[in-house]
């Protein structure tokens, strides 16, 4: 028998094998806060009105309380201030790089502006090489490769 055709027999043993279990097979240890038993052994598949009385004895029960100490407070405080002292520490120079990258940017686009020269793109002029130009109307076309030793 080829295993395609074994799966469903697998799966109908195992769903069969799990349906003939005794019922404290079916049980399990719960810490959760909805459970009315807290940690004690309880029913895994409850039925939902099993369920939801078991929700109404939890809420009957009434709330949770916890007691934390004053020193546990402060140390959690402590902790907190120096996590924001070790942050502050850390944005300082990260907005120093930030800003001064911005301004090297800034005025690199100044310097672009003030000397650039708009030319309309029909006839190439001697007087425009080695010059920042914008080409208004037209699209450029190269005639040769471009190319920049700084940039190979």
């Amino acid at each position: 028998m080829s295993l395609p055709l074994r799966l469903p027999w697998l799966a109908l043993a195992l769903s069969s094998t799990c349906l003939w279990r005794p019922v404290a097979a079916l049980t399990r240890v719960s810490k959760s806060p909805l459970d009315a038993t807290h940690g004690t052994q309880s029913l895994e598949f409850l039925a939902p009105k099993a369920a939801l009385e078991q929700v109404h004895a939890a809420a009957r029960q009434g709330p949770v309380t916890t007691h934390e100490t004053w020193f546990e407070r402060m140390g959690d405080s402590f902790m907190n201030v120096v996590f924001g002292i070790v942050f502050i520490i850390f944005s300082f120079p990260m907005l120093w790089v930030n800003e001064s990258r911005n301004a090297k940017t800034e005025s690199l686009l100044s310097y672009a502006a003030s000397h650039v020269r708009t030319v309309g793109g029909k006839v190439a002029d001697r007087e425009n090489r080695d010059c920042l130009v914008h080409l208004q109307g037209e699209q450029m076309k190269a005639a040769a490769p471009v190319s920049d030793r700084q940039f190979d």
